[in-house]
């Protein structure tokens, strides 16, 4: 049963205020919501709602308050124009997956980005990013190169401690995919230079595998603008070479990894204990350098793959991932005087989802109750 508006926002009356086309075909697809399925909630035929998308008919009024309520977000949302993610600047952990998912997460990915974009401007805060970006074409031991260079760049001798912090830093946004999400670790999009790039970051993930996913995705905004393009299967390899060097460089692990026996995962518990990396990677790197043989890294993978898999993913992480931007960005707000459901009206997203967005733990308020609301300060100094 498609839930209600909100009562806090109202639903939007005014005739000549109409829904925005592209908008609606993202919040539809954002939902994983067929045209039919859209239509038959308003008591409406499909071709009805076909017209709507493709500008042929305005949906205003009671209609647009009924499609918002089925979409599960306030009305005037449908009414904003939602700076898409362009397929350039949409990158995903997995190169292969359902047209339709890739779909659903490039339009969750659009509402992210237009939230925080709002947020940053609410705050006064720098949009553009500052991610350092390297031509790995000029390198001589490329991707690696990379990972080295910005390792440099933040002045680290050992493991990586706080992934998430340095890439929030950045102008980085974390936050995690929808929970009914399985097959994509991640993805980052980002709607141009001058707006903050925004991951989608699989948080049922182990902590390790969320690190690894992170640096990958890091990669891709390290190296991908400047560097020559590749495929797709070519992109993904090379974003996970950087994110091995960059958690792991090769050099520091490789005698560790080789005095080894073939299959000892109990040896490289260690290891990831000290790296906050899968036991898994370091057997690919070695493969990788050349150090062990196809024979050899198969008998590992199927040690990690058997009876020792369960061990391997009970192992707490050394470094987990704990993003806090968005929730620092809305902390910023609550200590001068705006309440969730301010921010929420000016973002137009309900409540629950901002909640969501913040990964819960990181959300701000401990009550947010209606009786209390006042009118927000505008931040004059940030």
């Amino acid at each position: 049963m498609p839930a209600t508006v909100h009562s806090l926002y109202p639903t939007v009356g005014d005739p000549y205020l109409r829904a925005v086309p592209d908008t609606i075909r993202t919040l539809r697809t954002r939902r994983g919501f067929t045209l039919g399925y859209l239509a038959e909630q308003v008591g409406k035929q499909t071709p009805w709602a076909s017209k709507i998308e493709s500008g042929r008919l305005s949906l205003s009024g009671e209609l647009l308050s009924q499609c918002a309520a089925v979409l599960n977000v306030p009305a005037v949302l449908l009414t904003e124009v939602l700076a898409p993610v362009s397929t350039e600047g949409l990158v995903f952990r997995k190169y292969n997956i359902p047209r339709k998912v890739e779909e659903r997460l490039q339009s969750e990915a659009t509402v992210r980005a237009h939230v925080i974009d709002r947020l940053l401007t609410l705050t006064q805060q720098e949009k553009a990013p500052s991610v350092p970006e390297f031509n790995v074409g000029v390198l001589d031991s490329g991707a690696p190169g990379a990972a080295w260079k910005l390792r440099e760049f933040w002045s680290i001798e050992g493991a990586v401690t706080d992934l998430a912090g340095r890439m929030e830093a950045l102008g980085i946004f974390i936050t995690p995919s929808p929970i009914d999400v399985d097959k994509v670790s991640g993805l980052t999009a980002s709607s141009g230079p001058d707006t903050a790039p925004v991951i989608l970051l699989n948080t049922r993930l182990h902590a390790d595998t969320q690190r690894f996913t992170l640096a990958h995705e890091l990669g891709h905004l390290v190296m991908d603008a400047k560097s020559p393009q590749l495929s797709p299967k070519e992109l993904e390899t090379r974003a996970d070479q950087f994110a091995s060097e960059l958690l792991a460089p090769y050099g520091l692990i490789r005698d560790d990894v080789l005095a080894l026996r073939a299959g000892d995962v109990r040896g490289l518990l260690p290891l990831q204990r000290r790296w906050g990396l899968h036991p898994k990677a370091f057997i690919t790197s070695a493969r990788i350098h050349g150090d062990l043989s196809a024979e050899t890294s198969t008998i590992w993978f199927r040690a990690l793959n058997g009876s020792f898999k369960s061990l391997v993913s009970s192992a707490p992480s050394s470094f987990p991932v704990q993003p806090r931007a968005l929730g620092d960005l809305i902390a910023l707000l609550r200590d001068n005087q705006w309440y969730p459901e301010a921010i929420s009206q000016f973002v137009n997203v309900h409540t629950s989802e901002l909640i969501e967005f913040t990964q819960a733990a990181r959300w701000p308020f401990s009550t947010h109750p209606v009786a209390e609301l006042k009118m927000p300060q505008r931040l004059s100094v940030v």
